[in-house]
């Protein structure tokens, strides 16, 4: 018996190993697979990038974290639109972010229907209207007013427009049969005009146009009260042609509820293609775990904090080397540090932060996405790249960048990685970038040109460090010193103040315009005339000094007199100052966190927040307490 059972013995000793093997091996080594979130990626300069031409939001991983779009305050109330959304872990990207979010960035608002189906071989009239989310918004006057040349079909040539009318005015007992669990039946209605007309009480070949203008109390039917899903985008004639930009609440609309929006290439959403902002490479000389701290040579932060936001502890990062400009910089992970973002009343959506990074992609101000050093090995020497959206609606500006994570690509130490538009320690990203790709290690030259300038050197004050110079709680050296920093530091901020076509030089250190009635008299006075052209060179500080205290002062109590949106209740702290910046930039007219524009692109919202973020800055560097 144990002779015979040998041979069987050994085999089975011989099996069990291999097997054991194989299950050990399957454990221990990394699946082939393991990075299958990362996106395709092309060599720019022995550099990986990724390659937007490949690249849909529906190839883009979903989002890894849950979150929300809420503002609880009472003074959003008036608002029409409400900007709340929810999501969670998993969803796909598309099915989160809406067509406003890219308003200033791939401008959906102005493509139509008939351009994505011709780009995605799409056929319309397989697609329903329910698939197309934005017509639940529609009613019948604000179809009329999007839809061209729709106001000139006879309504029986607009099936929805014709059954919507039968249902209400004739109760849709003679053309529609209910549903059980709504007004219809899942059955297009049959309807001949003809044998009809009697039933219905109105005349289905009299135009959309003509039926409203001696009906304008039936504009305001909805066509959510249809069976959408029995209706294709044919069934409206030109709904097609439409541009998305002149739909009723086209912001609201997701990119998943627009057909085919979502499998175009992100190259071709955009309307110049997606440029990086600039063209400095570095090296990954070293990825280090959140055992770190306290790092101040950073090139990571936000357009609001500026990109050399220091790190106390859990700093994460990627250290750099390179030119000797770059060598030795810290990319910080956002999985750890959060800066301040965000800008309008949306800003405090999130807290206020979003995580710590870079803008790599896009033009400047109108970034549709930030990249964040995310998941950061040191055992493995890697660290992964991730995407970060933002909400924004066109009344209550955008949130921080917080919507995320979306994976983005691995990178490993030594690899090269993009860094795009490197600007000055401490400065501000809102100047323009480069905008398309060239010679690695460039500054953007405008930057270069004023940085370089003496008399732009010698704009800012010696900081007076009083802190009890203040004024209904604001330090007026620390604001004074928040001017004079964004002045020098941002390439884009006007040289000239414009008003109603009359344009007058900014000047001095506080960059005030030239004939305030503060400044007049004295340049008047020490020019020997009134000529106010440059007088920076013959000027005293003390003079601008004593002027800029008057303004601060005045604008100050202005400001704290108004009441803030966001709570209802009159400015103080941050939104105080935010405010007093809006004024002291765009004038007294303009209105509370304007998004206004000027010839930069930047809003009159986006130099309120970074004077802010300046002020609290001076304001903890001249150790004041309160």
């Amino acid at each position: 018996m144990n002779k015979i059972n040998k041979p069987l013995r050994f085999s089975y000793w011989v099996l069990t190993g291999l097997a054991l093997f194989l299950f050990l091996s399957g454990m221990l080594l990394p699946p082939v697979n393991a990075k299958t979130n990362n996106v395709p990626t092309l060599l720019w300069n022995q550099t990986k990038i990724p390659n937007w031409e490949e690249i849909t939001f529906d190839s883009l991983p979903p989002i890894g974290q849950a979150g929300e779009v809420t503002v609880n305050s009472e003074g959003l109330k008036h608002y029409k639109t409400q900007p709340f959304r929810r999501w969670q872990a998993g969803t796909p990207i598309a099915q989160v972010l809406t067509l406003g979010d890219f308003r200033q960035s791939f401008r959906f608002q102005e493509k139509n229907l008939a351009e994505i189906a011709e780009r995605t071989n799409l056929s319309l009239k397989e697609i329903s209207l329910a698939q197309f989310g934005v017509i639940r918004f529609q009613t019948l006057g604000s179809l009329l007013r999007a839809v061209p040349g729709l106001a000139e079909f006879p309504l029986v040539q607009i099936p929805p427009v014709y059954d919507l009318l039968v249902s209400e005015l004739s109760g849709g007992e003679a053309n529609i049969n209910i549903h059980p669990n709504s007004r219809y039946r899942g059955k297009m209605v049959s309807y001949t005009p003809t044998l009809v007309n009697w039933q219905i009480g109105f005349d289905p070949e009299q135009t959309l146009g003509d039926f409203l203008s001696e009906s304008p109390h039936l504009e305001s039917l909805s066509l959510s009260n249809l069976p959408l899903e029995n209706y294709s985008i044919q069934d409206v004639p030109n709904l097609a042609l439409t541009t998305l930009g002149d739909l009723n609440n086209w912001e609201a609309m997701t990119i998943a509820e627009v057909p085919g929006l979502s499998s175009i290439p992100l190259n071709e959403l955009s309307p110049n293609g997606i440029q990086a902002t600039g063209t400095m490479i570095a090296t990954v000389d070293i990825a280090l775990g959140p055992q770190e701290q306290n790092r101040t040579n950073t090139i990571s932060g936000s357009d609001v904090e500026g990109f050399n936001v220091p790190c106390e502890k859990e700093c994460a990062h990627i250290e750099l080397a390179g030119n000797p400009s770059i060598h030795g910089k810290q990319w910080i992970s956002g999985k750890y540090q959060q800066v301040r973002g965000g800008h309008g009343p949306l800003a405090v959506v999130n807290g206020g932060m979003e995580p710590t990074g870079r803008f790599l992609f896009g033009e400047t101000g109108e970034w549709p996405f930030k990249v964040v050093v995310w998941d950061v090995s040191e055992k493995d020497g890697t660290a992964e790249m991730s995407l970060f959206f933002r909400a924004c609606m066109a009344e209550l500006g955008c949130t921080p960048y917080f919507m995320g994570p979306v994976p983005l690509m691995t990178v490993n130490e030594r690899d090269s990685v993009l860094l795009g538009q490197l600007l000055p320690a401490g400065s501000v990203s809102s100047g323009g970038g480069s905008g398309s790709l060239g010679t690695p290690g460039e500054f953007s030259a405008p930057m270069n040109e004023i940085l370089a300038d003496p008399s732009v050197q010698s704009w800012l004050p010696t900081p007076a460090n009083r802190c009890d110079r203040t004024y209904q709680g604001v330090v007026l050296d620390a604001l004074g010193t928040a001017f004079s920093q964004l002045t020098q530091t941002s390439a884009a901020l006007e040289s000239h103040s414009c008003r109603s076509g009359e344009c007058v030089e900014r000047v001095g250190p506080y960059r005030m315009p030239a004939n305030h009635p503060s400044l007049k008299p004295a340049i008047a006075s020490q020019a020997g005339g009134s000529d106010s052209r440059n007088p920076d060179g013959w000027l005293s500080t003390a003079v601008f000094d004593a002027a800029y205290g008057e303004i601060a002062m005045g604008l100050i109590e202005r400001s704290a007199a108004q009441i803030d949106p966001l709570t209802g209740k009159p400015f103080t702290g941050d939104r105080l100052v935010e405010r007093v910046a809006q004024l002291y930039f765009a004038g007294s007219a303009i209105p509370i966190d304007s998004l206004a524009v000027d010839s930069f692109g930047n809003t009159v919202a986006d130099h309120s927040t970074r004077v802010a973020a300046k002020y609290r800055s001076a304001y903890q560097q001249m150790n004041c307490r309160g």
